[in-house]
């Protein structure tokens, strides 16, 4: 009971802070960072196909004992872990299990500090994972401008730039299918992609993963044409989204 850290010689050392009656007997908490890529490089790959990645120098692995040195798998209390990271998009603190990172939302960032914290119950190979959002599902995303006007702040621009159009974000990662209609059910575009992706693209490019960078940051946006690469008329349009959590449905204007 009590904090750990990982040596008392760092200037910001990972710690361990475990409260009184979170376990039956004295525990000792080891923190090594002698961890071999062959148990994380699944776990990387399937990070980068969500459009994430473990941030650099964060990789660590703890365990604890009691005083038989009989291994702890799980407390009885939530015991807090603080791990030093480098600023980056959408930090969280995850565990390794079964192959997998396990990225937990609870977790907290100080940019004063560079520390990242979370709490939980167990101890495992540890890290922090920085990208793309992780979020719900598509039942969250967010379509903009509503309504699009031709007279609008980007409506001047060329089509073929990325910041020309409707936007989508809050997406979540992997597939999500996009189908467009005109409110007669005719098809305007039917393509799928994975908005984790920055450069995915359907439907001939005229959906397409961009970084907008600023406060927009990544959105699939929609170029505002059909599968046959011809404008749009003027009206309302139904888009309705399959990925993650089901399906969502939205409704925007065009005004030409």
């Amino acid at each position: 009971v009590g904090e750990f850290r990982e040596a008392e010689t760092l200037p910001n050392p990972v710690s361990v802070s475990i409260e009184t009656g979170a376990v039956d007997t004295p525990v000792w908490v080891s923190i090594s960072r002698n961890v071999p890529d062959t148990l994380i490089s699944e776990a990387d790959k399937d990070l980068a196909a969500r459009g994430r990645h473990r941030v650099s120098g964060t990789l660590l692995r703890i365990d604890a004992e009691d005083i038989h040195e009989n291994t702890i798998a799980s407390f009885k209390k939530e015991i807090r872990l603080r791990i030093p990271s480098a600023k980056d998009d959408n930090l969280l603190i995850a565990y390794l299990d079964n192959g997998r990172w396990v990225e937990l939302e609870g977790t907290s960032y100080d940019e004063d500090s560079g520390v990242a914290e979370v709490l939980t119950k167990h101890l495992s190979v540890w890290g922090v994972t920085a990208g793309f959002p992780v979020g719900p599902g598509v039942e969250a995303s967010r379509v903009y401008p509503n309504p699009w006007r031709s007279n609008g702040p980007t409506a001047s621009l060329s089509p073929s730039n990325d910041a020309y159009g409707i936007k989508f974000d809050r997406l979540p990662a992997g597939n999500v299918r996009f189908r467009i209609y005109t409110l007669a059910g005719e098809l305007v575009l039917d393509g799928t992609l994975n908005p984790a992706t920055v450069g995915a693209t359907a439907e001939g490019g005229h959906l397409k993963v961009v970084d907008l960078g600023g406060g927009t940051g990544q959105v699939t946006r929609w170029d505002l044409k059909n599968r046959n690469g011809r404008d749009v008329s003027s009206g309302t349009y139904l888009i309705v989204l399959e990925g993650k959590g089901g399906r969502a449905v939205h409704k925007v204007a065009i005004i030409h």
